[in-house]
């Protein structure tokens, strides 16, 4: 199988695994034009973890949690840290990144506007320059 064979070195490529693309392998973080999904990142300690990814509009936020909702309804809420909500309002599009437990969702950033999510060391990506990004 020809195909499978390409599929197969895709995923073992370096690209692939390259702490400086993000979510799939893509350059800069993004997932293309997904608005919300899954997927598995390292840990950073040889293991995985599971980490959802939402970009959509602020429709709640308070310092403590923020609501987004995506361009076909999804709408989820995040525990956030203050320092996560600063500079951010109602309205803001944002791109999130969080950790699940349960039916708690945990921010681990939130980056305003349509970059692209980045965690320093997390392997998310890299906005480009000039792009804020709250993590924490």
């Amino acid at each position: 199988m020809a195909g499978g064979g390409a599929a197969v070195w895709a995923a073992s490529s370096s690209a692939a695994t390259d702490t400086q693309a993000g979510p799939g392998g893509m350059p800069g973080g993004g997932l293309g034009g997904a608005l919300h999904g899954e997927y598995v990142a390292s840990d950073g300690n040889g293991g995985y973890v599971t980490k959802i990814m939402q970009t959509g509009e602020v429709t709640e936020l308070s310092a403590t949690s923020l609501t987004a909702k995506s361009d076909d309804g999804f709408s989820k809420t995040y525990t956030i840290t203050s320092a996560q909500a600063t500079g951010l309002a109602t309205g803001d599009t944002v791109t999130v990144v969080a950790t699940e437990s349960g039916t708690t969702a945990t921010a681990t950033s939130v980056t305003d506007g349509e970059a692209g999510p980045q965690a320093p060391g997390g392997g998310q990506g890299t906005p480009p320059s000039g792009a804020p990004a709250r993590t924490g």
